[in-house]
């Protein structure tokens, strides 16, 4: 009996623990909140309600970064979770409308588009809602961790979507888009989509079937409505390359259709309302030859006409033999290793009408110096007198720094044959003497051995980093290369040439391997090896310095 009662109060107390542990981090529930896709408002949800908690128990990162969670947020609605937990830290005080702004705001900003096929609109119009909930505590530095609970339902499964990736990938590599004008990609994705996929009929009014109004029907099912056709222009079109927007608004009822970018500006089109048709009326087109069409609010508004502005005119092929081209500016395209060069322009009266031109580049090296850094130069010509001559300049190495080399004797190794001190380079054997001055004392070297010893000790003495490359006298000032600073100028002859260095010493660093140093009273502060110099300043120290 005293046994089982032992045992009670052990799970009694666990239980009180357990208790105790979600009262910290839930000191505070939040109502929660809702949203509901407009575009679907009046269609039956296929939400499936979760048991959310509001609590967690495991250890988690909070973050006030919500361009973090945003980025969190949109891969999982990407990957189609229906429970999708964030963890947010805020300094202020959670106020119930707070959470409100908060929690739209991070869905709006990941559902914003970004020129991704499965991102954008496409997650918009494939997301029917949501419902969240939130608990808040406060942490030991005395703000806020806030756990937000979204539940969220979709009009596609995550299977659904990898099969449609599946299908994308297939269908565009059998459109051949590759090195197609970006009006080409539009025509063979529109021309596709109009004899493929018809209107669902049959589904119309059954409000309880959503797939309906997804890619997935229009790709997979070759049957869907007006939301479906949109969605897959979309898809298709982000990933050929070309730019496009979902738009939403009335036209007999309310009704998807898209914009596309083309030479610059949008045209509106509808794959809906040209199915079936052998000569289409709704491709590309202005907004007065489209105004059948009338665009909700928020696509009306000055920020969306600004960032996506109409072309004033309609397409039309015009025949250019009788008229004439009308070529744009045309577009260069330097491929990944910058050896060649791809020059276009197309023509504005028939977009079919292309002049391409790819040329090699010139590739000029220039190595580099002690002070500047070695770049590389790319200059493309072309034949066709409409494109311009091209030129690309690319950093290559940093500047080497300061450097004083011997070539000493060394052995022979597997790829390099040996050397001995008589084969050394010419440049060294040739220096007649050196000075040294320090601290206003000068010490001029002549006997060879001496010289031979300082060569010894002046190889490895070159910069190893620039620790700032426009430094101030202040700047100068934390870096030790102060007016009393140690000072050394070096003077070598070799042959008729004499050359001068002057360096100063300053502090060394934090883990006291290297001195900040400067050359020739240079704004430029570098790093040298203390063991090189050391054993420079020991070296000319036996001489009285």
């Amino acid at each position: 009996m005293k046994k089982k009662l032992f045992i009670v109060s052990l799970v009694l107390s666990m239980c009180f623990s357990m208790l105790s542990i979600v009262n910290v981090q839930a000191k505070e529930t939040i109502r929660e909140d809702h949203y509901v896709n407009p575009i679907y408002k009046d269609v039956k949800s296929s939400v499936v309600h979760h048991d959310i908690q509001t609590y967690s128990l495991e250890d988690v990162e909070y973050t006030s970064d919500q361009e973090k969670l945003v980025k969190i947020f949109r891969e999982k609605l990407i990957n189609r979770e229906s429970n999708i937990v964030l963890y947010y830290h805020c300094d202020e005080e959670i106020t119930q409308e707070f959470f409100s702004n908060l929690v739209h705001q991070l869905f709006q900003k990941a559902i914003k588009h970004t020129g991704n096929g499965k991102e954008g609109d496409y997650l918009k119009w494939h997301c029917q809602g949501w419902t969240v909930k939130a608990s808040i505590s406060v942490n030991s530095n005395k703000g806020y961790d806030l756990n937000i609970f979204y539940d969220v339902s979709y009009l596609s499964s995550l299977e659904q979507e990898e099969k449609v990736d599946e299908e994308v990938s297939n269908l565009l590599k059998s459109l051949d888009l590759s090195n197609k004008t970006d009006y080409q990609k539009v025509k063979a994705i529109y021309d596709y989509i109009c004899s493929n996929v018809t209107y669902d009929h049959d589904n119309l009014n059954d409000e309880s079937y959503s797939l309906k109004y997804t890619a997935y029907a229009a790709l997979i099912n070759k049957t869907a409505v007006c939301q479906g056709y949109a969605s897959l222009f979309y898809r298709l079109a982000l990933d050929a390359g070309v730019d496009t927007r979902v738009i939403s608004g009335e036209a007999g009822g309310p009704h998807a259709w898209n914009i596309v970018k083309l030479n610059g500006k949008y045209y509106n089109l509808d794959s809906t309302w040209d199915a079936g048709r052998s000569t289409y009326a709704y491709f590309l087109k202005n907004t007065n030859d489209f105004d059948d069409h009338v665009r909700d609010n928020d696509y009306q508004s000055n920020e969306f006409i600004e960032e996506y502005p109409m072309w004033d005119e309609s397409y039309t092929e015009i025949d250019c033999n009788k008229y004439g081209h009308n070529y744009s500016e045309p577009i260069y395209k330097w491929s990944v290793d910058n050896m060649t060069v791809t020059a276009q322009r197309v023509c504005a009266n028939n977009y079919e009408h292309v002049e391409e031109e790819t040329v090699t580049a010139q590739k000029i090296v220039k190595d580099p110096t002690c002070t500047e850094n070695g770049i590389i130069t790319y200059i493309a010509n072309f034949k066709n007198n409409a494109f311009k001559p091209q030129t690309k300049i690319v950093d290559d190495k940093k500047a080497t720094g300061h450097k004083v080399v011997v070539d000493q004797g060394k052995e022979a190794t597997c790829t390099e044959d040996g050397l001995t001190e008589e084969e050394s380079t010419v440049e060294m054997v040739d220096v007649t003497h050196w000075v040294f001055t320090q601290d206003n004392k000068t010490q001029r070297f002549d006997e060879s051995d001496d010289i031979h010893d300082l060569l010894v000790n002046m190889v490895g003495l070159t910069f190893n980093d620039c620790a700032d490359y426009y430094a101030d006298e202040e700047e100068k000032e934390s870096y030790g290369l102060t007016d009393d600073a140690t000072v050394l100028t070096i003077t070598y002859q070799s042959g008729e040439e004499e050359t001068t260095l002057k360096l100063t010493i300053g502090a060394t660093t934090e883990d006291d391997a290297y001195y900040y140093v400067s050359m020739d009273d240079s704004d430029q502060v570098n790093t040298v090896s203390k063991e090189s110099v050391d054993a420079v300043l020991d070296a000319i120290s036996k001489y009285g310095m």
